[in-house]
Protein backbone atom coordinates (compact mmCIF):
# COMPACT_ATOMS: atom_id res chain seq x y z
CA UNK A 1 0.00 0.00 0.00
CA UNK A 2 1.11 3.75 -0.87
CA UNK A 3 -0.14 6.72 0.11
CA UNK A 4 -0.63 9.44 -2.78
CA UNK A 5 -0.25 13.11 -1.76
CA UNK A 6 -1.44 15.71 -4.48
CA UNK A 7 -1.06 19.61 -4.34
CA UNK A 8 -3.37 21.66 -6.55
CA UNK A 9 -2.66 24.76 -7.29
CA UNK A 10 -5.38 26.54 -10.01
CA UNK A 11 -6.89 23.20 -10.98
CA UNK A 12 -4.01 21.32 -11.97
CA UNK A 13 -1.57 19.31 -10.44
CA UNK A 14 1.20 21.31 -9.08
CA UNK A 15 3.45 18.55 -7.32
CA UNK A 16 2.21 14.39 -6.01
CA UNK A 17 4.04 12.36 -4.56
CA UNK A 18 3.65 8.88 -3.13
CA UNK A 19 5.20 7.07 0.53
CA UNK A 20 4.63 3.93 1.53
CA UNK A 21 1.77 2.90 3.90
CA UNK A 22 2.27 0.32 6.72
CA UNK A 23 -1.75 -0.19 6.71
CA UNK A 24 -4.72 1.35 6.02
CA UNK A 25 -5.74 2.30 9.69
CA UNK A 26 -6.09 6.18 10.87
CA UNK A 27 -3.26 6.23 12.50
CA UNK A 28 -0.71 4.95 9.94
CA UNK A 29 -2.58 7.43 7.57
CA UNK A 30 -1.69 10.77 9.41
CA UNK A 31 2.31 9.29 9.82
CA UNK A 32 2.54 9.36 5.77
CA UNK A 33 0.66 12.33 5.44
CA UNK A 34 3.32 13.63 7.91
CA UNK A 35 6.18 12.34 5.66
CA UNK A 36 4.13 13.69 2.59
CA UNK A 37 4.10 17.11 3.94
CA UNK A 38 7.44 16.90 4.90
CA UNK A 39 8.44 16.22 0.99
CA UNK A 40 6.11 18.69 0.24
CA UNK A 41 7.67 21.54 2.48
CA UNK A 42 4.00 22.53 3.71
CA UNK A 43 2.07 22.53 7.52
CA UNK A 44 0.00 19.29 8.84
CA UNK A 45 -3.29 19.93 7.96
CA UNK A 46 -5.77 19.83 10.78
CA UNK A 47 -7.45 16.57 10.67
CA UNK A 48 -11.02 16.72 11.30
CA UNK A 49 -13.80 14.11 12.25
CA UNK A 50 -15.14 14.86 8.05
CA UNK A 51 -11.38 13.68 7.67
CA UNK A 52 -11.37 10.71 9.21
CA UNK A 53 -14.98 9.38 7.51
CA UNK A 54 -13.53 10.26 4.06
CA UNK A 55 -10.42 8.09 4.84
CA UNK A 56 -12.35 5.27 6.44
CA UNK A 57 -15.07 5.45 3.42
CA UNK A 58 -13.72 6.36 0.46
CA UNK A 59 -9.66 5.95 1.35
CA UNK A 60 -9.42 9.58 0.14
CA UNK A 61 -9.45 13.39 2.11
CA UNK A 62 -8.91 16.63 0.37
CA UNK A 63 -7.67 19.48 2.62
CA UNK A 64 -8.24 23.11 1.70
CA UNK A 65 -6.49 25.70 2.78
CA UNK A 66 -8.63 26.80 5.66
CA UNK A 67 -7.58 23.40 7.21
CA UNK A 68 -4.50 24.83 7.75
CA UNK A 69 -3.09 26.89 10.67
CA UNK A 70 -0.91 28.67 8.29
CA UNK A 71 -1.37 30.35 4.98
CA UNK A 72 -0.92 28.06 2.01
CA UNK A 73 -0.39 29.16 -1.74
CA UNK A 74 -2.48 26.49 -3.33
CA UNK A 75 -5.55 25.66 -3.66
CA UNK A 76 -6.33 21.80 -2.28
CA UNK A 77 -4.11 19.14 -0.65
CA UNK A 78 -5.67 15.38 -1.43
CA UNK A 79 -4.76 12.13 0.18
CA UNK A 80 -5.81 8.87 -1.25
CA UNK A 81 -4.65 5.41 -0.10
CA UNK A 82 -3.51 3.19 -2.85
CA UNK A 83 -4.24 -0.38 -2.80
CA UNK A 84 -1.61 -2.87 -4.23
CA UNK A 85 -4.89 -5.15 -4.51
CA UNK A 86 -6.61 -3.17 -6.55
CA UNK A 87 -8.52 -5.69 -9.05
CA UNK A 88 -9.41 -7.34 -5.79
CA UNK A 89 -11.09 -4.69 -4.10
CA UNK A 90 -12.95 -3.51 -7.18
CA UNK A 91 -16.57 -4.11 -6.92
CA UNK A 92 -18.23 -7.38 -8.49
CA UNK A 93 -21.12 -5.72 -9.95
CA UNK A 94 -21.79 -6.55 -13.42
CA UNK A 95 -23.00 -3.01 -14.23
CA UNK A 96 -19.38 -2.25 -13.51
CA UNK A 97 -18.02 -4.53 -16.11
CA UNK A 98 -16.83 -2.31 -19.02
CA UNK A 99 -15.06 -4.55 -20.57
CA UNK A 100 -15.60 -5.47 -24.10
Amino acid sequence: MRLWGIIRKNHKIYKQETVPLASASLCDVCDAMGELTKIFDISRPVLLTKHENDIEQFSRASFLPDDFIDSVNFDRFEIQILHDDDKKRRSSDPRNDFSF
